[in-house]
């Protein structure tokens, strides 16, 4: 596939955090493959923007902020059952730290998503929130609002 963006399409990259590459608390299995990907794709782009899962310590959506409990289990909050998660990305650590091989200079932007519960703790919302901030600064920057924006 070939992708040609104008000079009024914005990149947005989603969470390549180093708890989300092998070896992390958190990991996808070959995570870091996207990277040499995303890092060609960004050359291309005029407009950059990250998204950064930033969580504070004992978050509610944590395995370690209920006794007894293991990541991945399944409990009951007010909104509807929860998966219970490892920590991961938590603020100002190295596994929040983007991947060090992405080539973050080209960024215009970075969103640090800070879940304060469980419900803004999830990709769909990532996405969304990404998508309206970026959406704003295309606005700043004059980018036409019917421009295409990729999320990878």
């Amino acid at each position: 596939m070939q992708i040609r963006p104008g000079n009024d399409d914005l990149l947005l990259i989603i969470d390549v955090q180093n708890d989300f590459c092998p070896g992390g608390a958190l990991a996808v299995a070959d995570g870091d493959a996207v990277v040499p990907v995303i890092n060609r794709l960004a050359e291309r782009f005029d407009h950059v923007v990250l998204t950064q899962d930033w969580h504070p310590a004992g978050h509610s959506s944590f395995a370690t902020s209920r006794p007894g409990a293991s990541p991945f289990e399944s409990v009951a909050m007010p909104y509807g059952q929860q998966t219970l998660w490892p920590d991961h990305c938590l603020q100002g650590t190295a596994g929040a730290a983007f991947h060090p091989d992405l080539v973050i200079d080209r960024a215009q932007l970075t969103i640090r998503i800070m879940p304060s519960d469980c419900r803004a703790n999830t990709h769909f919302t990532t996405v969304v929130i990404g998508e309206a901030i970026a959406r704003m600064m295309m606005r700043k920057a004059n980018v036409p609002e019917n421009a295409a924006a990729m999320a990878l």
